[in-house]
Formats: structure tokens, sequence, C-alpha cells
């Protein structure tokens, strides 16, 4: 029997068609998959040398980053706290977040960013020192601009009324400051005037300067709203009016109240350092020109002292003296303001008492009868033991 042999050329066809609706067949049914999104990243730009990082307690401490995700944007945290939250619609942003650490010893900061699909990335851990011991943290000083409204005052038509962002010993995050017949303008979060500044005066501060009018005899009112009363033991342990007559402090206080000032006299051509206790007349309400740049420190009821005449809701007034320019120091408030004696606790039963201190008003008057307009830098009041 003959075996017939099959035709190549029509094998070869046959083979070639089948191939083809296979092909065909898989192309249709199965496409090719999406390539998933890339996990997302983080760089951090600042600072850049993270060897031997030491910081200041009550001093923040600033971190730049980068973040990007294909998949959108959702957090980024430290240590499991969210620190900026997003809404999965943005891929890229670049933003600042301050660290500050309330007690000294060793941190290690771990930042995780995580996109919309839920991947994480995070940076290797950043190893800080804090160091110092900042006492009770009253403000710090260097926190942002947040936002401004005007309100109007009994002897003012109307007064700024300055939300800023806060580190303290107390719970809230922002505060306010309101000067008296816009008398000030603030710098806030402002560039430390001494790069080269040891470390206990490194950081952002707030920057006060005059404004030239209304000129009210070169001095200016600045008033600060806690917005939470400062414990009650703390104001008590501070020095009090030791004499309802003649004034003066006890001395029998374990703390006191301190602020790293700078007085910057580069600013304004008309006036130097020097010309303090240059200027004619006497100097109002016991001031003593001779001794510096004097600063008071008033511990307050806001909501008594910020809607009254001055002496109203006041606790009891410090004062200090910058005694050189161009230079931090630290002010010890261990001076009475006597001439506002029976305006303090102890003495007015009207003033508020040790439990109700919610506020603080600082007033710089280096001019007296003069108006310099030179910043002058605070940062860090507390509550330190006394020495």
């Amino acid at each position: 029997m003959k075996t017939k042999k099959l035709n190549p050329v029509l094998m070869g066809m046959y083979f070639f068609l089948l191939t083809l609706m296979v092909a065909c067949s898989s192309s249709d049914d199965t496409p090719e998959p999406e390539p998933e999104p890339n996990a997302p990243t983080i760089a951090l730009n600042q600072p850049t040398d993270l060897t031997d990082l030491r910081v200041l307690v009550g001093s923040p401490l600033t971190f730049s980053f980068t973040v990007n995700a294909e998949a959108g944007l959702s957090s980024v945290s430290l240590n499991g706290e969210s620190i900026k939250n997003y809404d999965g619609t943005s891929t890229a942003d670049t933003f600042t977040y301050d660290f500050t650490a309330l007690e000294n010893g060793s941190n290690s900061l771990v930042f995780v960013v995580e996109d919309a699909l839920g991947k994480t990335t995070s940076l290797s851990a950043v190893a800080i020192e804090a160091v110092g011991d900042i006492g009770f943290l009253l403000a710090d000083f260097g926190g942002d601009f947040v936002s401004s409204t005007i309100e109007v005052r009994a002897w003012e038509t109307d007064r700024s009324i300055n939300v800023f962002n806060i580190t303290n010993a107390l719970a809230p995050e922002t505060t306010t400051v309101e000067t008296v017949g816009k008398q000030s303008e603030y710098v806030y979060g402002a560039d430390n005037p001494d790069t080269e500044a040891p470390i206990e005066f490194q950081g952002k501060a707030m920057a006060i300067s005059k404004i030239a009018e209304p000129n009210w005899g070169g001095w200016d009112h600045n008033i600060f709203n806690l917005g939470e009363a400062i414990p009650s033991e703390m104001i008590n342990a501070l020095p009090q009016v030791a004499d309802p007559v003649d004034g003066g402090l006890t001395t029998d206080n374990t703390k006191v109240v301190q602020i790293d000032a700078y007085y910057d006299d580069t600013v304004d051509d008309d006036w130097s350092f020097s010309d303090i206790a240059a200027i004619d007349g006497d100097a109002p309400q016991g001031a003593d020109k001779t001794a510096g740049y004097q600063v008071e420190l008033t511990l307050i009821n806001y909501a008594q002292h910020s809607v009254n005449w001055d002496g109203a809701g006041f606790y009891i007034n410090y004062r200090a003296h910058i005694t050189e320019p161009n230079k931090w120091v630290t002010l010890t408030f261990e001076l009475l303001d006597n001439s506002r004696l029976g305006s303090f606790y102890g003495v007015n039963e009207e003033a508020p008492g040790p439990d109700q201190v919610d506020g603080f008003k600082i007033v710089g008057n280096a001019g007296y009868t003069g108006m310099d307009q030179n910043p002058v830098y605070f940062r860090n009041l507390r509550i330190v033991d006394a020495q």
C-alpha cells in the first residue's frame, strides 16, 4: 500500500496560520499589565551635616524635606506621628519641619513618607543630642507668623492681634502678641543675628523694633497671651513684692524669670547703644538710663490687662538691662518696678492672683524720650531655678 506524502508547502502554511491565530487570540484576550507605581521617596535637604548633631533644649532645629510619590502623597510622619498630611492628589512637595526637644538626652528621629496606596519609604534614623536645661519654658520666640486680625480697644481705634507658632511647657501650639498704639513691628521666626552664637543662643528668634510714629516717649508695649495659666507653684516661687510701701523684692525665692536678648544697634543710623545714656532729660518711672537698655517684663492676666489702661491686670513688673549691644546676653529679672507698686499682687486687692497669670508684657524703652528703631531679638522666656 502506498503512503501519501504531505505537501511541505501546505504544511508550512498550516503551521503559520495556526501560530498567527494563537498569537492574535493571546493579544486580544490578555492585555499587558500596567506597571505598578514606584515607591514614594523622601530626601533630607537640611541640615546637610548629621554628624554630632546637637541642639539646645527648647530651641527648634529646622529640617527641610523633598517628597515624591507617583501614586500620590498621603502623609509624612516622625516616629509614627504624622507631621504633614496630603489628599492623595499631590505627587511632590518640599516643606520644613521644626523639631524641638523639651528635655535633655538622646533622640532618634525616623521620618517616613507614605503614598496613597499605603507604600512607605523611610529615612535612616537621625540622631540628635539635646543639651542644657531650659527650665519651665514660657515662649521660645522662634515660631513663624500665622495670621492677624484687627480689634478695637477703648483708647485706640484699632489694634493688631497677631498669631504666631509657639513652643512652650504649656499646651497651646500658637499664641498671640499685640502692641499698644501700633508702637512696634515684629519679625517672626527671624534668623539669628549671630551666626556663630554658642549653642545656648542658637536658633530662630523674634525681632521687635519700635515704629517712629506715634512717639510715646520711646516706649513700646507688647502684650502676649499664653492662652493658659502658668502653674501657680511656679508663680509663687518667683520673687514677690517685699513691702507694700517701700517695694523691693523678696529674697527667699527659689525661681527667677530669664530671657535671652540681643540689641542690634547697626540698623538705625540715628541711634547707637552708646546713645542710650546720653539722652537729655530724666528717665520716667524710675528707669536708670546709665544701666543700659531697660527691658520690663510684666506678668499679667491677659483678659484684664489687654482691654484696660496700663496697670490693670498686673501681677508684678520686673526689670533687667541689656548692658552691651550686638551680643546675646541672658537677662535675669531681679529688679522691681516700684513706680507701679500699687498695681501689683500683694498690694492691690484687684490684682490677679498667682493662679490667674496667663500672659506677659514686654516693654523696651532705651529711648525714653527718643525713638530708636534698632531691633531687639528675644529667645526662650523661661522660669529657672534661682542661683
